[in-house]
């Protein structure tokens, strides 16, 4: 199964988190700007943390993750 619309997904919500809310974070000011912009950071770091978990997930799946090391030479 693959996960690239998944990851797609994450991407618009990453721009819309960081371009749409920050936009309006720019334009409103006092408490409704620190709420406002509570609301963009948590939503990139909520985001940022939904692909880790879906990039960790491909890597799990295709056995990338835990393998035997190659020693160096």
């Amino acid at each position: 199964m693959t996960r690239a619309p998944y990851l797609y997904m994450l991407l618009v919500a990453l721009v819309f988190f960081g371009l749409v809310v920050d936009m309006g974070h720019m334009l409103v000011s006092g408490w409704v700007g620190h709420i406002v912009g509570i609301i963009e950071d948590g939503g990139e770091l909520v985001v940022l943390s939904l692909v880790l978990y879906a990039v960790a997930e491909m890597m799990r799946q295709h056995g990338s993750v835990g393998g035997p090391r190659v020693a160096a030479a």
